[in-house]
């Protein structure tokens, strides 16, 4: 991969699971599981059919958009997508039953095919634990070095997955003239599978427990929580709830390096709703002209030129300017407003940019 950023885990420990999560379980019967595809859309269009994860698709989704053919792979994702998430290594410590439960019934209504099992390689506990669920030769874990972004589902898929993407080769030269469009991945026949739906589904068929999900909350001062929400909670009466204020706080959702900051009071937690970070509300730092380091080309995983997108978007004169359709490329990863010297605000502008052409190529057709 191109760039990248190897933050190490994350110093905390593990939070144990909550502890009203045993007492809030109704006693109901267990659910029969899906038997083929159609039975696995019907129930997860009933308990969970938005994504789970911020960067990975829902498995609805992902399912319906290959109606006629089976997956040849599915991939379990228990990387972290972000550098102070806990949530993969706290699933496998604390429910790892519920995830490996939705994981089999998953593949088993898609006809058992092949799995990978993507872990952190410094992680031992998950690495030895996921181990054990790869009796056979049709699952396999991989370990790989969790150098930020590799969580990310494209990342991922393009390290673990053999065979050159479509348009093989460098799509564009990192100083020269870029291309219209980055290359898609050919893989049509693979699913990605987040845990945390796993999670939820293993637990529904076992608890018909339905509607909730961890987040992780961080607050200055303090170490991470993670704590049962309810989607479709305010995350100001969320985070009220824990004792801890909005008041002179900014408010982040999903990461401090690709998240975004949100209004607590309008906001809601959402099926993937991953983090929740306060931190005191501080002026926002000027930022100064390019000083043409090179380092957000460098750190680019995709290979854009950050800073050409971002003077596109300004018009600024003597910089080169990009195409502004390159921004489809962009995966929101932050790390090229992490290592600009002179902090200029290029994944916020690249977002909206991707944002509006978007847009308009929807209304285009």
């Amino acid at each position: 991969m191109v760039g990248g950023v190897y933050f190490g885990q994350p110093a905390w420990k593990v939070p144990a699971w909550p502890g009203a999560y045993a007492a809030a379980i109704p006693d109901v019967p267990p659910e029969p599981p899906p038997a083929d595809r159609a039975e696995l859309v019907e129930l997860l269009r009933r308990i969970c059919p938005d994504r789970t994860s911020p960067w990975t698709a829902a498995l609805l989704e992902q399912i319906t958009a290959r109606p006629d053919s089976p997956p040849r792979l599915l991939i379990l994702n228990l990387l972290a997508l972000q550098p102070e998430s806990l949530l993969p290594a706290a699933l496998t410590r604390n429910a790892a039953a519920e995830v490996a439960a939705g994981w089999r019934i998953i593949r088993a209504a898609l006809g058992h095919p092949s799995t990978i099992i993507a872990v952190d390689r410094h992680d031992k506990t998950t690495w030895c634990h996921w181990r054990r669920y790869a009796a056979g030769g049709q699952v396999r874990v991989r370990a790989v070095a969790a150098r930020y972004p590799q969580g990310h589902p494209r990342i991922l898929l393009r390290s673990l997955v053999d065979g050159p993407p479509v348009g093989a080769g460098h799509w564009r030269s990192r100083r020269g003239e870029p291309k219209a469009q980055p290359p898609r991945f050919a893989a049509p026949d693979i699913i990605m599978l987040d845990p945390l739906l796993c999670w939820v589904l293993g637990t529904f068929l076992h608890t018909r427990r339905t509607g909730v999900r961890p987040v992780q909350v961080f607050s200055s001062g303090s170490g991470p929580r993670l704590i049962l929400a309810q989607v479709g909670t305010s995350v100001s009466a969320f985070l009220e709830s824990l004792g801890l204020s909005c008041a002179g706080q900014w408010c982040i959702r999903n990461g401090m390096l690709a998240g975004e900051m949100i209004d607590p009071q309008a906001a809601r937690i959402q099926w993937d709703t991953d983090m929740l970070s306060l931190c005191p509300a501080v002026e926002p730092e000027a930022g100064t002209d390019c000083v043409r380091c090179g380092w957000c080309v460098e750190a680019c995983p995709v290979g854009l030129n950050p800073v050409s997108l971002w003077a596109a978007a300004e018009k600024r004169v003597g910089l080169a300017v990009a195409d502004p359709r390159e921004a489809a490329a962009c995966m929101d990863c932050g790390l090229c407003s992490y290592v600009c010297p002179a902090r200029l605000p290029l994944a916020a502008t690249i977002r909206t940019m991707r944002q509006r052409e978007a847009a308009g190529v929807k209304d285009g057709g």
